[in-house]
């Protein structure tokens, strides 16, 4: 089998060591701020704790394909934005406008699918959203491509984990 990630480092206390992480993370990309990520992950961690290790593989994930502060961070946030837990500007203040928007997009292309996994025709309602569905997220593309990145990497994330997973 293929090993495709590294497990994060983990503490003497067998907790995910998020200084450790981070320390990693930003020596192999002198770009992300670590100061900002570690406030972050300590604002994740002081929020909903059981977040973080999905949060922290889809940060990883996103910060491999070389993209900015504000895309890593909006992978740190995303879990939460998607169950939403707390409300736009709450977010800004921790992450930033720019990664909140970023999150709140990738959340809102959550519903959309592009293929229909019946053989049973649409009703036309449902053909109907679909359309809106697809629009939306053609509009999150056209907005900001790291929308599509960071959707994309959460898509892989899950997808891995859903391999992993036995019934």
């Amino acid at each position: 089998m293929v090993k495709v990630r590294e497990a994060a480092p983990v503490g003497d206390d067998g907790e995910v060591d998020v200084a450790q992480w981070l320390s990693q993370l930003c020596d192999q990309r002198p770009h992300l701020n670590p100061a900002v990520l570690q406030q972050t992950c300590q604002w994740l961690i002081s929020t909903n704790p059981h977040f973080l290790n999905k949060s922290l593989e889809l940060a990883e994930t996103v910060a491999g394909l070389n993209m900015d502060q504000a895309s890593v961070q909006a992978a740190l946030i995303y879990r939460l934005v998607r169950t939403n837990q707390f409300g736009e500007r709450e977010f800004s203040d921790v992450a930033g406008a720019e990664a909140s928007d970023i999150a709140h997009a990738v959340a809102s292309m959550a519903g959309t699918s592009l293929l229909e996994l019946s053989n049973s025709a649409l009703l036309e309602k449902e053909r109907r959203d679909q359309v809106e569905n697809i629009r939306g997220m053609l509009a999150a593309l056209i907005d900001d491509v790291r929308v599509a990145v960071v959707k994309l990497a959460e898509r892989v994330v899950a997808l891995r984990h859903a391999k992993n997973y036995e019934a």
